[in-house]
């Protein structure tokens, strides 16, 4: 996700391409070690960093050094859209209705790989926006393989349209999933 903690942490990553060791980084990041290592954590799952060896910090205590990948500069440099953004496209293709996996497993046809966890966080956060572009209309049941369903709102709709209107681009997933707001697909 795009945070306030994240960008400037890769921004000094990439600035920094011997890596940097996680004591600096807590500096731009704020909040405990445990919160910035958390943090680094996720970043690493993601791909944007990559543990690069260890460090003695000031204080003679061992520290990981971090460096940046050529994903996590594709995502400070903003070369991907936003997973967010790419679930509720996805999610108007499906027809305005569809289950966490239904959304991944659309995107995984466009050739993006995204976990249940990543999607299913996505939606979520549609679904906290003010006001919400998605809403869980049935919850999944956790172990039981049942995935929730996610629908469009209003509100994503018209987001949707206003950014359909606004970018011109014609090229790969984007495209195909613009092309179902055109046929008539509105909700």
């Amino acid at each position: 996700m795009r945070t306030a903690r994240t960008l400037p942490m890769l921004r000094a990553l990439a600035d920094n391409p011997e890596g940097l060791p996680t004591p600096a980084l807590r500096a731009l990041c704020g909040g405990s070690p445990e919160a910035c290592f958390s943090l680094l954590q996720i970043q690493e799952r993601y791909g944007r960093v990559v543990r690069a060896g260890t460090d003695r910090s000031r204080s003679g205590r061992k520290a990981h050094v971090w460096r940046i990948t050529s994903e996590g500069r594709q995502f400070i440099n903003g070369a991907d859209p936003p997973m967010t953004e790419l679930c509720l496209w996805t999610l108007l293709l499906l027809g305005g209705i569809a289950s966490t996996t239904q959304v991944r497993m659309a995107l995984k046809d466009d050739g993006i790989e995204l976990t249940p966890v990543q999607v299913r966080t996505s939606l979520w956060g549609l679904a906290y926006k003010e006001p919400p572009l998605a809403e869980l209309v049935q919850p999944g049941r956790a172990g039981h393989g049942t995935a929730g369903v996610w629908q469009l709102t209003e509100a994503g709709n018209a987001w949707l349209v206003q950014e359909l209107g606004e970018d011109s681009d014609e090229s790969g997933t984007s495209a195909r999933l613009r092309s179902g707001l055109r046929s008539g697909l509105t909700f």
